[in-house]
């Protein structure tokens, strides 16, 4: 491991949709974030859960073919609880359901590029944790 991918914050993008993934990974990566992609539940967390604490910032869909997404997603949360989360899907979903100490966002598919940016971009400048919840 080069010390270039230890100095860009990790992010893990989980879709089943192959050229969407793709997309997504292509434009994080644009942001200067060290991508993982996964197109399974099972798969994401066999790559978040070698270093949780790794990784800063979790896209996910929710319908994923092998696990609910909200399920994976709140066993990533248990094992990094400063982790950032972006829902990304086709169906209406409620990120706060994730926990109080959880910096949540959610993203309505489909959506354009720059939406994706604003979103990241937004997520990662926020502070996660309980200590934040008073607004």
């Amino acid at each position: 491991m080069g010390t270039d991918s230890e100095s860009k914050p990790r992010v893990l993008i989980v879709d089943d949709e192959a050229p969407l993934l793709q997309l997504m990974s292509r434009f994080v990566g644009q942001l200067g974030y060290d991508v993982e992609v996964t197109s399974t539940g099972r798969q994401a967390w066999d790559v978040f859960a070698r270093d949780p604490s790794s990784f800063r910032l979790v896209i996910a869909d929710l319908t994923l073919p092998d696990m609910a997404g909200q399920e994976l997603l709140r066993q990533m949360l248990e094992a990094n609880p400063a982790l950032r989360i972006l829902v990304c899907s086709g169906y209406p979903a409620n990120p706060g359901t994730f926990g109080d100490g959880a910096v949540a966002g959610f993203l309505q598919k489909p959506f354009l590029p720059r939406m994706l940016e604003q979103a990241v971009r937004s997520l990662m400048q926020r502070e996660s944790g309980p200590a934040d919840s008073t607004k």
